[in-house]
């Protein structure tokens, strides 16, 4: 077994686990390196020094964003799944702590926030919301018990289930395995493939029944996961709804809705500068999606692209590897792109402090309430 570790070590370039191996490596180091996914790591190593392909991109065709409808009567006595991602470690906002069991000023956290706008759906609606957490192995201990020292907040916790992503190894500035206290470093794998680790995990055969499912970020507290007019195009048949927010200018770290020949796609803030024209290109992406358990199935044969973030580590610049979800988009056989209220729906937590922090965050959940008697305070 170390001969065939050493030769995967050889052939992806990894010198200085060679140096190691001769002079001999510990075996809870030999069981980490018998995880990596080394083809994988190779292609890692590739996107590192790829260079980036300038593509020609469109502004959206009206007939892609909806228009106004009368969504409510389509709502009554449904059976929905949601699936929120919160697998992220959270570390530009300094806690220690999941962002989805960190207590916002309100008192409230973003777990138990969504959970009683499930709860407020299944009453109102007369229907039935099973919920899916995708932890990561950073997350996973603490969201359960949070979840379950809360009892679930007055949830059903058997129609609660977590499931874990996957993670992917960090590598430093030359493509090398970064080591901490001889364990490799790694970190959860972006949202890209939350469908696959929700199909691996069984939990989408246990939806008996789920006509939509809606799949959202855990940092946006104003979101709404049943929003009436993201739900009635998957009952019309279509596979795909996508949420949209008007950009609030040129400058935004958002991604930016695109069209190529009849697809959708976004484009990244951190990937292309060069969609500074928001009159052109207005529509920001903020994760949530529903879509049709058909689509969801089939998932699993998307070829998704590898998104390479430079990034700070323990005082040094690594590479941390990630898919998104976005780019499942161009795969939906039938889609709509729905606008969204800002002021209304949209109030990520992104960073510690400023714009789109925990506190301009729980200022714009409080507005929310008191301006519409919203159910989550």
């Amino acid at each position: 077994m170390n001969e065939w570790l050493h030769d995967a070590c050889r052939r992806t370039g990894q010198k200085e686990m060679l140096i190691r191996f001769e002079k001999g490596v510990e075996e809870a180091l030999l069981q980490e390196l018998r995880q990596i996914d080394w083809r994988l790591l190779s292609q890692q190593r590739a996107a590192i020094d790829a260079p980036k392909q300038k593509k020609r991109y469109e502004p959206l065709e009206r007939s892609m964003v909806l228009s106004a409808v009368d969504s409510c009567s389509l709502l009554s006595q449904r059976t929905i799944g949601c699936l929120i991602m919160a697998g992220g470690i959270g570390s530009r906002l300094g806690i220690s702590e999941p962002k989805g069991v960190m207590l916002l000023p309100c008192g409230k956290s973003l777990l138990q926030i969504f959970l009683e706008k499930a709860q407020a759906f299944q009453k109102r609606y007369q229907s039935q919301v099973f919920i899916g957490i995708m932890t990561s192995s950073y997350t996973d201990a603490a969201i359960k018990r949070h979840l379950e020292e809360r009892n679930f907040f007055g949830f059903n916790p058997k129609r609660v289930r977590c499931f874990q992503q996957d993670s992917l190894p960090f590598l430093d500035e030359n493509g090398q395995l970064v080591l901490v206290e001889n364990h490799v470093a790694t970190g959860p794998d972006g949202n890209g493939r939350v469908f696959s680790a929700c199909m691996k995990s069984g939990v989408l055969d246990l939806w008996k029944g789920v006509e939509a499912i809606s799949v959202i970020p855990i940092d946006n507290p104003l979101l709404d996961p049943f929003y009436p007019e993201m739900l009635s195009p998957i009952f019309e048949g279509k596979e795909m709804s996508i949420a949209a927010v008007r950009r609030r200018d040129g400058e935004e770290e958002v991604g930016v809705f695109v069209r190529r020949g009849s697809r959708i796609e976004v484009v990244e803030y951190s990937e292309d500068g060069l969609l500074y024209d928001y009159q052109r290109f207005p529509w920001a992406n903020i994760s949530y999606f529903v879509v049709s358990p058909a689509f969801v199935r089939r998932a699993n044969t998307h070829e998704l692209p590898l998104h390479m973030a430079h990034k700070q580590f323990r005082g040094e610049w690594i590479w941390k590897t990630e898919y998104f979800i976005f780019d499942h988009l161009p795969f939906a056989r039938s889609f709509v792109l729905v606008p969204m209220d800002r002021d209304r729906y949209f109030a990520p937590i992104k960073r510690a402090t400023g714009k789109d922090s925990i506190l301009s965050s729980d200022q714009a959940v409080r507005r929310v309430a008191e301006e519409s008697e919203a159910n989550f305070l």
